[in-house]
């Protein structure tokens, strides 16, 4: 019972806090409400250019804040652990909202330095909070797939915190800043409630039946607890191999390097800018500025609400399929979704949402799956860490992009998207072809398990 509620309590942690900066497009919608860089436009009382300029800055400096920071939240992790990592988030976290808070009440006057820093510490500390819960999966397993993927989930439905701020402002008039404060206190309540390990919860597998088990079964049942007793074994002394090898030797690996360069960064590029983007987006396709702030509403909602609905059938299949039809279906979704960036009806958007919902989801699954299971523990918070750094780095060129989009439109950027999403395909072609890891084949083994058997019989 205690294994399970530590799972449980860890998931809706990371639900109410880790992930909120991804929630971005609903909060910039109350906070242009609230008159915030209307001193850019000509007509405070209207949008421009320069204003949504500015919040494509905030996301961009926020979300790459996250990536990046995640590569210094993974080392405190595997030199700390989780408890001080967990800690640390929490206090980091709140003094973002805090200090968001007291620039929407006009407490802080320069209104560029208090969104900035507001937005980088509550970006900051999302991933040591995230990170530091990743381990509880070991708990349990026979379902470690279900409950990383429920983890990633989680960080990915946080983003329906800043949906719930708009809520309440459009309709109930609760002002931003006052939603800031109340947030800001909750997290240091949640923080000192819940109380971490100091030491990662590591994940044994016994590979070996009793023996005295074995002797009581019949012939056909211990040659088939033999079979699949040498198989984990095989598995196991080719995956140990890596596992025990030093951090820079595993981040120069031919996969992980391929992995992160080929899917993290390009797959978070896209879902990341597309939610910067977001409200310039929806507006070449529709000139009502009443009707984009609904579709900005139904992504704020769509995003973390499908995130969690497909938990259980991401989690299922990261259990029981192979790594290479895991990165199939994720590809193909990824594909889809850029090709219905290109339908001009907006409401064919819908679709859009729902598909980066998913590829989100099961996109940060598959990576946090593949990484335990190729690298172990020892580095993991690291290599996680670091692959979304580079992520973070690269996020940099949204402010060029979103000024050469507000020039030329988004076609070429989707061409380029749908490219690179083809492109993508490559690698569960890769993991396919590589069956000294991936696909090993029976008569690798065969003969060791035949005398294996010889031999019990013997006995």
């Amino acid at each position: 019972m205690n294994k399970f509620l530590t799972v449980f309590f860890g998931v809706l942690i990371v639900f109410l806090t880790s992930g909120v900066i991804f929630g971005f497009a609903p909060l910039q919608d109350v906070l242009i409400s609230e008159g915030a860089f209307s001193y850019l436009c000509d007509n405070e009382n209207d949008q421009c250019d320069k204003q949504a300029h500015r919040f494509v800055f905030l996301f961009t400096i926020s979300s790459s804040a996250f990536n990046i920071t995640s590569f210094l939240s993974g080392l405190f992790l595997d030199k700390y652990g989780p408890r001080y990592c967990y800690y640390l988030g929490c206090v980091i976290f709140a003094t973002g909202l805090l200090i968001l808070g007291l620039t929407s009440n006009i407490y802080i006057k320069n209104e560029t330095l208090g969104y900035l820093s507001g937005f980088l510490l509550v970006g900051s500390g999302g991933p040591f909070i995230f990170q530091s819960f990743l381990h509880v999966s070991c708990l349990y397993p026979n379902y470690k797939g279900l409950i990383t993927t429920a983890i990633v989930s989680a960080l990915e439905g946080s983003c329906i915190v800043f949906a719930l701020f708009n809520f309440l402002y459009f309709n109930y008039d609760i002002v931003s800043s006052t939603s800031f404060y109340y947030y800001s206190i909750f997290t240091l309540i949640v923080g000192v409630l819940y109380l971490q390990p100091k030491e990662k919860f590591t994940m044994e597998l016994s590979v070996n039946n009793d023996y005295h088990d074995l002797i009581e079964e019949s012939p056909q049942q211990r040659a088939s607890s033999i079979n699949d007793s040498s198989y984990i074994q095989h598995q196991e002394d080719i995956k140990e191999e890596l596992k025990n090898q030093d951090f820079w030797k595993q981040v120069t690996h031919k996969w992980y390097y391929s992995f992160f360069c080929l899917y993290m960064i390009s797959g978070l590029y896209r879902v990341n800018y597309f939610t910067s983007s977001l409200e310039i987006f929806l507006s070449s396709k529709i000139q009502d500025d009443d009707v984009v702030k609904d579709y900005i509403s139904y992504f704020g909602w769509i995003l973390p609400v499908v995130g969690i609905l497909v938990v259980p059938i991401v989690g299922k299949a990261l259990d029981t399929l192979k790594l290479q039809y895991n990165l199939i279906y994720l590809s193909i979704i990824g594909l889809l979704m850029n090709i219905t960036c290109f339908f001009h009806n907006i409401t064919y958007q819908i679709i859009t949402f729902t598909l980066m919902a998913i590829f989100r989801a099961a996109l940060f699954s598959i990576l946090c799956s593949f990484l335990t299971y190729k690298f172990g523990y020892n580095n993991y918070g690291s290599l996680l860490g670091l692959s979304l750094c580079f992520t973070g780095i690269i996020q940099f060129t949204f402010d060029p992009l979103t000024v050469y989009i507000q020039d030329h439109g988004f076609y070429n950027i989707n061409i380029i998207f749908t490219i690179i999403a083809i492109i993508r395909f490559i690698f569960p072609i890769m993991v396919y072809k590589d069956e000294k890891y991936f696909n090993l084949s029976v008569s690798s083994y065969q003969n060791n398990v035949r005398d294996s058997f010889r031999s019990l019989n013997n006995n």
